[in-house]
């Protein structure tokens, strides 16, 4: 059953930031995720959204979600995102 990564993300060094991204897809390709919205235009229905931008990527299984997420590549990554950017991550399951 699919899951969904979903991340709510404030950038607060956009030169850290450029290289997470620029790193990204180099770690993120070798797992079995896709990557289903990246937008920063995003338009607020209800209540009050603040994020720079939101990420919506999916993943198969669970498993394969906590494999990309706990792997060491990206693990290093990580260190990089969250010294560049204050965020909101959360793993829904699909129906």
């Amino acid at each position: 059953m699919a899951v969904y990564f979903i991340a709510n993300i404030d950038v607060t060094d956009p030169e850290v930031y450029g290289e997470y991204g620029k790193r990204f897809y180099d770690v993120f390709d070798k797992y079995k995720g896709k990557v289903l919205a990246v937008d920063h235009d995003y338009e607020v229905l209800e209540g009050v959204w603040t994020a720079d931008h939101t990420v919506i990527l999916e993943f198969p299984s669970k498993a394969d979600c906590k494999n990309w997420y706990e792997s060491a590549e990206y693990q290093e990554l990580i260190a990089l995102r969250v010294s560049a950017a204050d965020g909101d991550v959360v793993l829904l399951q699909g129906k």
